[in-house]
């Protein structure tokens, strides 16, 4: 008897197809399947909420005044 020591104990069909390839043929085809529905079929992600900021309150702002910084005209001419 001439029997192949790598397909001995592997289970196949009445055509002689392993059945653990049949297997993992269909496994392989409906991944393939499913990722390609995934990338073909649109998918609405909800929009991000937009970022508020919260308004300015100009009465706890600390704001000081400072004089005012003569203009070029009244200083000394340097030449």
């Amino acid at each position: 008897m001439n029997v192949d020591p790598t397909t001995q104990n592997a289970p196949s069909s009445s055509d002689g197809i392993s059945l653990v390839a049949v297997l993992t043929a269909v496994l392989w085809l409906g991944c393939l399947l499913v990722g390609g529905l995934g990338i073909s079929l649109p998918y609405q992600r909800p929009a991000p909420a937009p970022l508020t900021v919260p308004p300015v309150d100009p009465a706890a702002t600390k704001c000081v005044m400072v004089p005012s910084v003569p203009s070029h005209s009244s200083g000394p001419r340097v030449r």
